[in-house]
């Protein structure tokens, strides 16, 4: 986190109040919903440095959806523990283990590749000045008085 931290504050203090006209340094960061928490605190804390030095910031918070890999179940195996089963009248059945379910063509050529699922993603753009554009897309909060 302090690695993400001093990248943050070294990019948002690189912008020059003086220079009328430098465009504005936005940075952006994301995380998928399972890293969101992280992000929120690394964000908290580069706000902080900054108030504490006297600077504001603009921030500007955007939900939207990625895309992330998740491994296919092995399976090919036949429902149940494959041993034994009770019948009705209190005798001992014994399945069959010596025959295995065949995967079909289309099993066995996606076999060993990910599946592909929409997660969310939360995106937050933090910077020195007001961006109306993405003020008007995702609202703003900020530490400044006007």
């Amino acid at each position: 986190m302090h690695t993400k931290i001093t990248t943050l504050l070294t990019q948002l203090k690189s912008f020059s109040f003086s220079a009328p006209a430098a465009k504005p340094v936005i940075v952006i960061a994301w995380a998928k919903a399972k890293s969101a928490g992280k992000l929120v605190s690394v964000v908290e804390v580069v706000k902080r440095e900054l108030e504490g030095e006297g600077g504001v910031w603009f921030q500007y918070n955007g939900l939207g959806e990625g895309f992330a890999g998740v491994p296919r179940d092995g399976g090919g195996e036949g429902e149940g523990d494959g041993g034994e089963a009770k019948g009705g009248d209190g005798d001992v059945e014994m399945e069959d283990e010596g025959f295995e379910k065949m995967k079909t063509r289309i099993e066995r050529a996606i076999e060993g590749t990910e599946k592909v699922r929409s997660v969310p993603v939360m995106t937050v753009y933090l910077s020195r000045v007001r961006v109306e554009a993405l003020r008007e897309a995702y609202g703003e909060q900020t530490n400044s008085k006007r």
